[in-house]
């Protein structure tokens, strides 16, 4: 399967998962509780390390900032950051240590389980194995998970530390349950990271913050601007902005330089964030309008602020948006009415009947008024599928 998705991040390059190896394993586990809680994944950014800086400390293995636009279905194998081993045994032993989470969702349409899976080809066996750890979300919100590596549900004949090759993700409505082709479901978008720490080694406390990297620029790459690395490690884009503009005019070369190369990739990276939120403001304004917002408050008191928190006000009042919002919450009125279609009751209980045609009637209703007066936006196409999909015949 071809999976269309937009990625933060070039995790590296994407090879195929034979199918049957994905039954196999969730045939292991189906019986097996999810554990807690989960995130994904298209176009590529400068490539990630993974910092390894002493025996004991963090090692990243996956940093993601994505939006999924249909289901994975984990048929894609992705690599880990740069610098991740292979083997996980020796000469440090990651597998007797803690992998740790943090998995942001900023927007969802529907409560999932998320199953991140740690994948390897051991010679010894034919298929994969595979390593699974699970989070649910019914909401956008942040949820970190510290567990033992080797805690997580086991699929295809157990694990093999010294050949763990790759990772992939599953979304599933419950555990064995997975959302196939219901585009109801998407877009999801989030940000992930996962990193392992041995047994006795110390967590890299920046891990959860949800600050650090700006595009191709990490703030511990500044090392000549002090000032300027720690706004940058709050989250603090135009203060940064501004302390390294004051600098580029230092007599030190080094400082002059290291501000410039601050400066390019920070502009470089709000330019680029403000256009992606551009091209969703039609497709999830409430997102767009609340991440453009959050960017601009990141970068006051600069100019590049001033002119985002402009740029927000003057969504609010855009007729495009204001369109695509009441599309939108036609379209959630009419999923929802679809949701509940096959509950519980008989035909011949009365409520039942009632209730069973108001729901028809609000996705006939819905779907109509999108196709009439929406008819450009996902939200009509989307709609009139549910309605077709249940035989719903729509207004002329």
């Amino acid at each position: 399967m071809t999976v269309r998705i937009e990625r933060g991040s070039d995790v590296g390059g994407l090879r195929r998962v034979r199918y049957f190896r994905l039954l196999m394993a969730l045939g292991a586990v189906a019986g097996i509780l999810a554990m807690g809680a989960p995130a994904a994944r298209g176009q590529s950014k400068p490539e990630k390390s993974a910092p390894t800086r002493g025996a004991l400390e963090t090692l990243y293995i996956v940093d993601e900032d994505a939006t999924l636009y249909h289901e994975p279905w984990g048929e894609d194998e992705v690599s880990f950051l740069p610098g991740v081993p292979r083997d996980w045994t020796t000469p440090i032993n990651y597998a007797d240590g803690t992998i740790h989470m943090r998995i942001e969702v900023t927007e969802l349409q529907k409560p999932f389980l998320f199953m991140f899976m740690l994948n390897n080809e051991d010679p010894k066996f034919k298929d994969s194995t595979w390593s699974i750890y699970t989070a649910n979300f019914s909401k956008p919100e942040v949820i970190t998970k510290s567990v033992p590596v080797k805690s997580a549900m086991i699929g295809d004949g157990g694990p093999h530390w010294h050949q763990i090759a790759y990772w992939c993700f599953i979304i599933q409505r419950s555990l064995g349950d997975h959302v196939r082709g219901d585009p109801a479901w998407y877009p999801i978008r989030i940000r992930f990271k996962a990193a392992v720490v041995p047994k006795g080694g110390t967590l890299d406390l920046d891990f959860w913050s949800p600050y650090g990297r700006y595009g191709a620029l990490h703030w511990k790459d500044v090392t000549e601007l002090k000032t300027v690395a720690t706004h940058l490690r709050a989250g603090a884009i135009g203060k940064a902005i501004q302390e390294a503009g004051k600098e580029t005019a230092s007599r030190d070369p080094k400082r002059s330089q290291e501000a410039k190369r601050v400066l390019e990739a920070l502009k470089s990276y709000v330019e680029k964030r403000r256009k992606e939120l551009g091209e969703t403001r039609l497709e999830s304004p409430d997102f767009a309008l609340r991440e453009l917002s959050e960017l601009a408050k990141r970068c006051v008191p600069s100019e590049i602020g001033k002119n985002l928190g402009e740029e927000a006000k003057a969504w609010t009042k855009d007729p495009q948006v204001a369109k695509a919002r009441k599309a939108k919450a036609i379209f959630e009125a009419v999923r929802e009415a679809a949701s509940e279609l096959a509950g519980k009751g008989k035909a011949t209980d009365p409520k039942f009947a009632a209730q069973h045609a108001r729901q028809i009637q609000t996705i006939a209703a819905g779907a109509s008024k999108l196709v009439k007066e929406h008819s450009d936006t996902k939200f009509s196409r989307e709609a009139a599928k549910i309605a077709d999909e249940r035989g719903i015949r729509l207004d002329p």
